[in-house]
């Protein structure tokens, strides 16, 4: 079953219509032998959208997200049959020469694109005849960090981390940064694409953020592959090969089981959203201080009517909020 974490159904459980009346090719063993299963790795977290934490800033970083076209992308899941999420990554390829990416779901092979991504999501464009912008880069990004507020002058998009960004964008930061991609932390350094993102949400410019997901699943598809490749080299340090992006994965496995015939393993473990590591609590005080700091305030574009008339906003002049 594909649904959002607050219980809202996004499509039926795996459609009945395209499964085959015989039995499976391959048993679970065959696909991929038991002993050789991964880990899932702790990344890619569920946002529950019935857990509620007290600080406004929280409360006003999740109705802006809301208001986007891909806040499901926060919030989607679905129970799939486990062996498909050990099988999908087990035969994940790379052809260099066309740059694609396949993957098999019990015996049909799939290529994967940010189109696919975009349709396993359900991210709709904002305005489908308005064609997408092309988000900034290099120095424009920096400057956009530096507008919304950060300890000292960033010069190294590398050097910046979510945690010293100030409020309320380090809130809303962190939330794309823990649940639309690999990273784990609050800490953790936002990638190039997760910024370009915020700018997207902050400027209401319609930026292609199924494609920005897709550049980010990308990239712990290539971090999967160092590390499975280091498991052969003894010279090397071994880094445990967990399973990246498992809510996304997920996902994209239901939807190609939801439009192939591909079998339902009544018999097989199933992995439940139940099973997805869940966004803790997010920290809104830096270490060793007391009180947030807020940067650049919100555009008043941004607080829509909803936030205006709720009973946790507050506005105080000059702070963001």
């Amino acid at each position: 079953m594909f649904v959002f974490f607050d219980n809202t159904p996004l499509q039926n459980t795996m459609a009945e219509q395209n499964v085959p009346n015989h039995p499976p090719t391959r048993t679970d063993e065959q696909i991929v032998p038991r002993s050789q299963w991964l880990t899932i790795g702790k990344s890619n977290l569920l946002f529950n959208a019935q857990k509620i934490q007290k600080n406004p800033i929280f409360q006003i970083s999740v109705d802006i997200l809301s208001n986007t076209n891909f806040f499901q992308a926060f919030t989607a899941s679905a129970n799939v049959p486990a062996i498909y999420l050990q099988q999908f990554w087990k035969t994940m390829t790379y052809n260099e020469k066309t740059g694609v990416y396949s993957c098999q779901v019990d015996e049909q092979w799939f290529d994967l694109s940010a189109d696919l991504l975009r349709k396993a999501l359900a991210i709709t464009p904002v305005n489908p005849t308005h064609p997408f912008e092309l988000p900034p880069s290099g120095n424009t990004v920096i400057d956009f960090v530096n507008e919304l507020g950060y300890p000292e002058p960033v010069e190294i998009v590398s050097n910046i981390r979510v945690n010293y960004v100030y409020q309320p964008w380090r809130a809303i930061l962190s939330l794309i940064n823990q649940c639309l991609t690999g990273k784990t932390s609050g800490s953790d350094k936002p990638r190039h694409p997760v910024l370009q993102m915020l700018w997207g949400i902050v400027t209401q410019t319609n930026v292609d953020h199924a494609e920005l997901l897709w550049e980010e699943f990308t990239q712990g598809i290539q971090t999967f592959f160092s590390h499975k490749a280091s498991l052969k080299n003894p010279k090397k340090k071994v880094t445990p090969l967990l399973i990246p992006y498992g809510r996304f994965s997920k996902v994209i496995i239901y939807y190609l089981a939801s439009n192939n015939n591909i079998h339902r393993r009544p018999d097989s473990a199933v992995h439940h959203t139940g099973d997805d590591y869940i966004l803790g609590n997010l920290k809104f005080v830096p270490k060793g201080e007391s009180v947030e700091v807020f940067g650049m305030a919100i555009p008043d574009p941004l607080i829509t009517e909803a936030i205006q008339q709720s009973s946790y906003y507050f506005p105080v002049s000059g702070n963001g909020c």
